[in-house]
């Protein structure tokens, strides 16, 4: 390497340590601005959500619409709970109407004509409750839904037993044979002011009950109320029966899911 070639090399060497403390207070500072206007954003930022004046609130949970349940029978609302607690708040009210006042030889016609009187009554006593009537004017979307159901035995019309003789009796008839039950749900929307009600039957097959089935069914005693003593859901009935068809176990009992959903579709049409 010739003296010009080395004395350049030593030249640009001082030059570049020379030039370090330099680079070095600009890296710091553009890095020191860089965190100034962060911190100047968060800052504004902070500011903006903190401003007097402006307050913020959680989301307020939503209230579920009311539907009153015109009913006294457990499974009934058990069911009720199963299918349409998660949507609606459930209120029971029992309404108490004399149903051997309502009488008519068609068994459809007469479920309707019991389940309306119910309904009737239902709202009634919703109207004399004043606080029940005050959340179900500010819950939009709620109904009142009643029923009724009988057994049809061969053409025969049979409501609830009126004693344990006419219990037995009506047991030991479905011994190897099998028995209907129609009923009729009933709702109503309180917003619209519509009402509309759909019918339902079920059928229901059983092989031999003994009477010793029949005397422990009439024992515990839910039979005397339960429309031609019947109970689907009773342990030793449920060891005699073939099948249930048409229909469900729920709707035996008494109420049936898809017909409240296909009223509550209608009558929340415009």
């Amino acid at each position: 390497m010739c003296r010009c070639e080395l004395a350049c090399f030593f030249f640009r060497c001082f030059f570049f340590f020379a030039s370090l403390p330099t680079l070095h207070n600009f890296s710091r500072c553009h890095q020191e601005g860089r965190e100034g206007c962060t911190t100047r954003r968060v800052r504004t930022t902070t500011q903006a959500h903190t401003s007097p004046g402006v307050q913020y609130r959680p989301m307020e949970r939503m209230e579920k619409p009311i539907m009153v349940i015109g009913t006294s029978a457990p499974r009934r609302r058990e069911i009720a709970q199963r299918h349409f607690g998660a949507a609606y708040d459930l209120v029971y009210l029992s309404p108490a109407i004399d149903e051997k006042q309502i009488r008519d030889s068609d068994p459809f016609a007469l479920t309707s004509a019991i389940a309306q009187a119910k309904m009737e009554e239902l709202r009634a006593k919703v109207a004399r409750d004043t606080a029940l009537a005050h959340r179900i004017a500010h819950r939009p979307g709620s109904v009142a839904v009643t029923f009724d159901q009988v057994v049809n035995y061969h053409g025969e019309i049979r409501e609830k037993p009126e004693s344990q003789e006419q219990a037995v009796a009506f047991i030991k008839s479905y011994s190897n044979d099998n028995l209907a039950t129609v009923m009729t749900t009933v709702l109503y929307h309180f917003g619209t002011g519509k009402q509309a009600s759909m019918p339902n039957t079920t059928l229901t097959f059983y092989g031999e009950i003994s009477d010793e089935t029949v005397a422990h069914v009439v024992e515990r005693g839910t039979c005397l109320h339960t429309a031609g003593g019947f109970v689907v859901e009773d342990a030793d009935m449920k060891r005699c029966e073939v099948k249930i068809d048409p229909g469900t176990e729920e709707e035996v009992c008494g109420f049936c899911e898809n017909s409240v959903r296909a009223l509550l579709a209608d009558v929340q049409r415009s």
